[in-house]
């Protein structure tokens, strides 16, 4: 077995990554009767740019991993993600 091949540790990360996605979820549904919906995509972002960077930093690559060669792709995809917090529309219910 090589040293990068880890199965046990990328399980793991796997599993905690499912763990944490559901808390974050749990905790945007539960703020968002009371706190703008704006200020929550804000916050967000601004807790998962966190490990990101200091991801980043560890590696070298700061700040030229954060940049793109497709920005219209990103910008798309930035799109999607922030239209996931957009309340329901009623035709949706049909």
């Amino acid at each position: 077995m090589k040293a990068l091949d880890r199965p046990t540790l990328g399980i793991s990360l796997c599993v905690l990554s499912g763990v944490l996605m559901a808390g974050m979820f749990i905790s945007v549904k539960s703020v968002s009767d009371d706190i703008p919906l704006g200020q929550i995509v804000f916050f967000r972002s601004f807790f998962a740019i966190l490990p990101l960077v200091i991801f980043l930093w560890m590696r070298d690559e700061f700040p030229s991993g954060l940049a793109t060669k497709r920005p219209s792709a990103h910008f798309l995809r930035a799109s999607f993600g922030a239209s996931a917090f957009l309340p329901p529309s009623p035709l949706w219910r049909v």
